[in-house]
């Protein structure tokens, strides 16, 4: 996800924690020139290859993928040359600069109905502020508006309502309090404090308006969950694992009947999985454990209801588990520790599975931002 994950994660450690009742678990700009790709197979255990291949050399932390409903990729990450905006079109990935100046610690991207593209990003230097733009489906970028500013944007998640409203979450400040802002349709922002401390976030948004979000805390640890409702202007809490050192860059989305699914990473290594039924009780399991961190997950749910999760452990790992079935596991890309940051996982209307994420060769200095996909899920 963001270098400032690590650093402050020593000190959640040391935090204590308290388990709720309502807390379950576990279970048993202008078009470039394309840069070169190279095409890495990635054997799976199900007899479907991983196919590899680098959209760009050089530093990369955070990316963001959607796909709309015509199959169309849409990325944006981090880069040495700012921030950066890639779309493949079913024949080949083409490639935009969209904040060359800046240093982009942070981004969230959502494709809306129309085909409009929303972006916002955290400016890390030479300013410290909370982006936010929008490219139309003809293919201009809007002027960049700033949201919130200095310090504020860490962790940032977007979504985009029925009515064309943009929703970003994020925190105000290093484990400082969590904000919402919505961008109204007159183009003006509504900005809320949601909690005093707070972390990375997820938002969505269901059918009926209502919005869910995901979020750890920096100091206490444990992963929170809270809601509102279309016309409210307070939120309900859930404490949802309270166990210390967990929370940590969550990814949240809503199946079709109204369920909530979370992963998320805990110290120490590995990743969790959270799931709320409608009318039910929050209940958690790990999805796998490792040695080190898993500095990103990525989540994201078929039609058939099977969980996808990417991940950052010892290289890009990604897990699948079938709609009451069990966790199956298979690496992606080989690298470092660090291979896998900021993964982002979506699945295309084909059910083919898509991830984007940071690479780090073994004990080198080279870094590429990369896309992987897998041809189509279990039956």
């Amino acid at each position: 996800m963001w270098r400032c994950a690590i650093l402050l994660g020593a000190l959640c450690a040391a935090c204590g924690s308290r388990r709720p009742a309502s807390a379950v678990g576990p279970a048993d700009a202008a078009v470039d020139a394309q840069p070169p790709k190279d095409a890495i197979a990635g054997a799976d255990a199900r007899g479907c290859d991983w196919d590899v291949e680098t959209l760009e050399r050089g530093y990369g932390w955070a990316t963001s993928l959607a796909i709309d409903s015509t199959g169309t990729l849409h990325a944006a990450y981090t880069a040495i040359a700012g921030l950066r905006y890639a779309f493949h079109d079913g024949t080949a990935w083409s490639f935009e600069s969209v904040a060359p100046e800046a240093y982009v610690n942070d981004v969230a991207l959502e494709v809306d109905r129309d085909g409009g593209v929303h972006v916002a990003y955290y400016v890390y230097s030479p300013t410290s502020e909370l982006r936010y733009t929008r490219r139309d489906p003809s293919g201009t970028w809007s002027a960049y508006e700033v949201v919130r500013e200095p310090g504020v944007g860490i962790g940032v998640s977007l979504a985009v309502d029925a009515a064309g409203r943009v929703h970003v979450a994020y925190m105000a400040d290093y484990g400082g309090r969590m904000e919402h802002a919505v961008r109204l349709l007159g183009g003006t922002w509504e900005v809320q404090t949601i909690a005093d401390r707070g972390g990375e976030t997820s938002i969505a948004i269901d059918a009926t308006g209502r919005l869910h979000l995901a979020y750890g805390t920096w100091i206490e640890g444990g992963l929170h969950y809270a809601e509102r409702g279309p016309a409210d202007r307070s939120w309900t809490f859930q404490y949802v694992d309270p166990e210390e050192g967990v929370g940590r860059m969550p990814s949240l989305e809503l199946d079709r009947v109204g369920g909530v699914h979370v992963s998320y990473h805990y110290e120490g290594g590995g990743v969790r999985y959270a799931w709320l039924p409608p009318g039910g009780q929050w209940t958690w399991e790990a999805v796998h454990s490792t040695d080190v961190w898993a500095y990103a997950t990525s989540l994201a749910l078929d039609a058939r209801g099977g969980v996808h999760v990417c991940s950052a452990a010892e290289g890009a790992r990604y897990s699948y588990r079938p709609e009451g079935g069990s966790w199956r596991h298979e690496a992606i890309d080989a690298g470092d520790a660090f291979t896998g940051e900021g993964c982002s996982l979506a699945i295309d209307p084909r059910e083919d599975v898509h991830v984007t994420y940071r690479w780090h060769g073994e004990g080198t200095n080279e870094y590429e931002v990369r896309h992987a996909r897998r041809c189509g899920v279990d039956p």
